[in-house]
């Protein structure tokens, strides 16, 4: 199940969102941990920035470039470095390698004192995640604008699955 996976990241109304993209298999994490990990540290110390273009490039250790893209509707929004969304809404297919990234990401997410959510993950990884116990400590959401109300706490009370997981445990 090796396709070809790469990785983003971006703002969505101030919140860095880091985007996965194809299979999250054991020669995807081997080759996406290390740049991953630097996209995180990126997000979470140093703000993208917005150009004329809304593009920008991130070079993560190993070289490869990696799509970013501002896509707040304006620069008027807060930069929130505090919260980190991580989209695998277009990863298809996950085995325990991938997962074991995933929780590596949220680990570094964590050092950074920043609360998590994931978004878009389907249901196989949605269960193992809530049976491992993540869900208790990130918030699972269906999309990445889900998800960033729920960060920004715009979500009603009890709507999110973890509502109180962003600055918890």
């Amino acid at each position: 199940m090796t396709g070809e996976s790469r990785l983003g990241l971006h703002r969505h109304r101030g919140v860095p969102v880091l985007s996965l993209y194809g299979d999250l298999d054991l020669f995807a994490s081997q080759q996406l941990r290390q740049p991953a990990r630097d996209l995180v540290d990126r997000a979470l110390t140093a703000p993208v920035t917005n150009n004329p273009s809304g593009e920008g490039t991130a070079s993560p250790a190993d070289g490869r470039a990696t799509t970013c893209a501002e896509t707040s509707p304006t620069n008027l929004d807060p930069i929130r470095p505090d919260v980190l969304v991580i989209d695998v809404s277009a990863v298809p297919f996950t085995d325990s390698a991938g997962l074991g990234t995933l929780v590596a990401l949220l680990q570094r997410a964590r050092t950074h004192q920043a609360g998590v959510a994931v978004a878009g993950a389907g249901p196989d990884l949605e269960k193992v995640m809530t049976l491992m116990g993540l869900s208790r400590v990130i918030i699972l959401s269906s999309s990445v604008d889900e998800a960033v109300r729920a960060v920004l706490g715009e979500t009603p009370p009890g709507t999110s699955q973890a509502a109180g997981a962003l600055k918890g445990s």
